[in-house]
């Protein structure tokens, strides 16, 4: 498939990298709480309309286009800002149980976090997969920018100590 560049416009552009940079803040925090995505969807909705209504000639697309462009800006927004706030916090070590993984399509581990199920990437070559789940831990080294959002710093796979179970 050719991709004609000339109709490429800056709209295009912007609906192709504010999914990308959205799923990179996705990756990289954990939210245990889904209030702040219901606040973010909220205000998407109200600065749509305010959009639609009151700049009518800025925005030519359809209704739906314009609240997807308006809600991933604000995600993106927003988790950049935490991400910046978040350089300055300390980072604090959690230890939580892998509840499993998969290699299908890409490697990823599963755990719970503050009652809530989380999966994220992690490349798991280096790891015999048949004593992975019953022997490693996941260690997360977070910082928390607002209270039930943490950035991950690091992850990584530890051994579990057999001699302190938890």
């Amino acid at each position: 498939m050719k991709i004609n560049i000339r109709k490429l416009n800056l709209y295009s552009i912007i609906l192709i990298i504010l999914p990308i940079i959205g799923t990179y803040f996705l990756h990289s925090f954990l939210v245990t709480s889904y209030i702040y995505y219901l606040i973010l969807i909220i205000l998407s909705l109200v600065l749509t309309l305010l959009i639609r209504f009151k700049i009518k000639h800025l925005f030519d697309k359809s209704l739906f286009i314009t609240f997807l462009v308006v809600c991933c800006l604000i995600y993106d927004v927003f988790f950049s800002g935490l991400t910046v706030f978040s350089k300055y916090n300390k980072s604090e070590v959690y230890i939580v149980k892998m509840r499993g993984y998969t290699l299908s399509r890409r490697d990823e581990i599963f755990f719970k976090f503050n009652n809530k199920s989380f999966s994220r990437r992690y490349n798991l070559n280096n790891y015999n997969i048949k004593e992975l789940k019953d022997n490693y831990n996941i260690k997360l080294e977070l910082k928390q920018p607002l209270k039930n959002i943490y950035y991950i710093k690091r992850m990584d796979l530890i051994f579990k100590d057999t001699n302190n179970k938890k």
